[in-house]
Parts: structure tokens; sequence; C-alpha cells
């Protein structure tokens, strides 16, 4: 009976072995397990932060194109005002074919003038030079002093 209660404490060591290596594999198993999940490569935290870095570039991205756009927007409306201006100015410009029209109507006008003065010239002349003229202030002068004279002889 000595023997069977070492053998049954023999048992019982034995199953208090088994349990503790069979908890011992267990617990090996599970650090396996946990060391091979931390090896393996970590794809949803690197998409995660590939969809934190695409929408941060699609924030600035849209900040420089809406800048650019209203850069642009003021650029083509300050365009479109040089544009009008220099139309209007365009339109009040005469163009040089009037002018050459306008100066050779001038100098036409200036010819004709020219030829009636030289006629009038020619004509007053020879019907009344500037001897004439002369002569004729020359009588007046004697005249007017002939009637001063006059009048001062009288009563």
């Amino acid at each position: 009976m000595a023997d069977s209660g070492n053998l049954g404490a023999l048992e019982e060591r034995v199953t208090g072995v088994e349990r503790a290596i069979s908890h011992i594999s267990s617990s090996i198993d599970a650090l396996g397990k946990e060391f091979r999940e931390r090896q393996r490569f970590p794809w949803a935290a690197i998409w995660g932060g590939v969809s934190v870095l695409l929408v941060i570039v699609g924030m600035f991205g849209a900040i420089v194109i809406w800048g650019f756009n209203s850069y642009l927007s003021g650029m083509t409306d300050n365009f479109d005002r040089f544009h009008a201006d220099f139309v209007k100015l365009q339109d009040s410009v005469v163009p040089r074919g009037e002018h050459i029209g306008h100066w050779d109507a001038q100098v036409t006008a200036d010819a004709n003038l020219q030829r009636q003065i030289d006629e009038l010239r020619a004509t007053f002349g020879g019907t009344y030079s500037l001897g004439d003229q002369i002569k004729n202030l020359g009588d007046r002068l004697a005249r007017l002093e002939q009637l001063r004279l006059d009048q001062s002889k009288a009563p």
C-alpha cells in the first residue's frame, strides 16, 4: 500500500508536470504566434498613413489651384480692361491715309489762296500802283494844308 500511496503521489506529480508542460507549451505557442504577428508587415498602418498623406496633399493642391485660379481671374480682368482701353484708343486714332488726304487738301487750299493773292496783286498793281497811291496821299495832304491855311487867315 505504501506503493500505492507513492504511486498516487507520483501520478499526481506527473499530472502536475504534464499540466505545467502543457501550460508552458501553450504559452510558447501564444508567444510564437504573437511574435509572428509582430513580424508581419503592417499593411493596415501603411495604407492608413498613405490615405492621410493623400488627403493632406489633396488639400494643399486644392489650395494652390484655388489661389492660381483667383490670380488668373484677376489677370484676365486686367487683360480685358487693357484690351477695352486699347480698342478705345485705336478707335480714336485717325489712320495715316486720312491724315494724308487732309494734308493734301490743305496744300491744295493753300495753293489756291496763293494763286488768288497773286491775281489780286497783279490786278491791283496793273490798275493802281504804289506810286499812284503815294501821289494821291501827297495831293490829299496838300489840300488839307491849304484848307488849314485858309482857315487860319479867315477872321
